[in-house]
């Protein structure tokens, strides 16, 4: 069966001396509480489950142990086509591990095995399991009462379906590198600056002249720690990107937010928001996060409200003898300061 590489993860065929590994999971009653059985008590047990998936037939299967930091994390893929399932140590939960080695599971298979649609079972209460299979494009076909038994209890279930149009046209967020930086700077400079900008709600061309940003910053940004570049594409076209960073004291930042004009009201600024949310944390480890707005973008501003940014009441001048952020229009040029806090369990 193929390795599958991500940015954090090698996904990998079982071998029997993952064993240790997994019978630590499979044990763990955080892991296994939403799982199809209840926390193995053996090594016999896991030791069972393992060789199940090692001698799964691959025309029926396509299930991968999930590597992190060069440890063994959990497992995801299909024991059965075409149902997904995925199980993580609770040690790296909230790190964003499930949501890439989902999409990298579905990536091959579709690609791969020449599968129109997958599906999912799981337990109305696991609600991060439903956020990643969400985010991954999976939508709610049906539902079921006392499908499983799980000890002595009966569970109920929720189905959930991805087509692969759906996946092929997904929206894919990724960190931008420096081979990123010519398709990355006119993307934002056509979201802030010139007459194009103005179809779009990102658009200073009223405030401020001159650039927004160049490929001197934008290459700064991307080789420090404590900062980031996510960009978004469909169907491997650029369409959007972000700036998220590090405030220090459990802050995040959230800035230079950039959606082609041409396709904004598409969803696109919302997912990159979420996106930078998760970062924070996951990266991070803020509890909340930060950002800056021109007062005089009302509209902005009521939109970054509406997903539940609050005004700090905090203003901040803009550096007016800073060329590299725009040359100003007008006088009265200063920002107003929201913040949102965020849920650390964000998967």
């Amino acid at each position: 069966m193929t390795t599958l590489r991500t940015r954090r993860l090698v996904l990998r065929p079982a071998r029997a001396d993952d064993l240790d590994a997994f019978h630590a999971i499979l044990s763990d009653p955080r892991a296994t509480r939403y799982w199809s059985t209840p926390p193995h008590e053996t090594r016999e047990q896991s030791l069972a489950w393992l060789t199940a998936m090692v001698r799964s037939p691959p025309e029926l299967a396509a299930d991968f142990v999930v590597e992190f930091e060069g440890r063994v994390v959990g497992k995801a893929g299909f024991y059965r086509l075409p149902e997904i399932g995925f199980i993580l140590s609770p040690d790296v939960w909230g790190r964003g591990v499930a949501r890439e080695a989902v999409a990298a599971v579905i990536d091959h298979v579709f690609a791969e095995r020449g599968l129109t649609e997958l599906t999912a079972d799981v337990d109305p209460r696991n609600e991060a399991s439903i956020r990643v299979l969400e985010g991954a494009g999976f939508r709610k076909t049906g539902a079921a009462e006392r499908t499983f038994q799980i000890g002595d209890a009966w569970v109920d279930s929720l189905y959930y379906s991805l087509d692969r149009e759906t996946w092929r046209r997904r929206l894919m967020i990724r960190a931008a590198g420096d081979a990123d930086i010519p398709a990355l700077l006119p993307l934002i400079e056509g979201a802030y600056r010139g007459e194009g900008s103005r179809r779009g709600w990102t658009t200073e061309a009223d405030l401020l002249g001159g650039q927004r940003t160049d490929a001197a910053a934008l290459a700064e940004i991307i080789a420090d720690p404590k900062q980031a570049i996510l960009m978004a594409a469909v169907e491997g076209a650029l369409v959007g990107s972000v700036l998220m960073a590090d405030r220090g004291d459990g802050t995040g930042y959230l800035g230079m937010l950039s959606v082609d004009p041409t396709r904004q009201a598409g969803g696109i600024g919302k997912a990159l928001v979420k996106a930078v949310e998760a970062g924070v944390v996951e990266r991070f480890g803020a509890r909340r996060i930060e950002m800056q707005v021109f007062w005089q973008r009302d509209s902005l501003i009521a939109w970054y409200e509406r997903m539940g940014y609050r005004r700090t009441g905090e203003t901040r001048p803009f550096p007016r003898d800073n060329p590299r952020m725009g040359l100003p229009l007008r006088d009265d040029l200063w920002f107003v300061v929201l913040e949102k806090d965020l849920d650390a369990k964000t998967p």
